[in-house]
């Protein structure tokens, strides 16, 4: 079973990567700055619309938000 959630955590991951993706690129492309915290904002407010619509919680967009809670190393 460690193969599947291996694969679980590979898609969550690159979904969470997609998801970031496409924020700094529609920020780049508005000519907008591009810091951790308007990604951070950005998604969050992602994840707020996204409650609206369905009691669900995609697991990549958290993953993603979790991971810009955390302090630069």
């Amino acid at each position: 079973m460690q193969h599947v959630d291996d694969d679980e955590v590979q898609s969550t991951y690159r979904e969470a990567c997609r998801l970031a993706g496409m924020v700094c690129l529609r920020k780049a492309s508005d000519g907008d700055i591009i810091s951790r915290e308007e990604i951070k904002r950005d998604l969050i407010l992602l994840l707020r619309a996204r409650m609206e619509r369905s009691d669900e919680i995609e697991p990549a967009l958290m993953f993603a938000i979790e991971q810009l809670m955390e302090p630069p190393p």
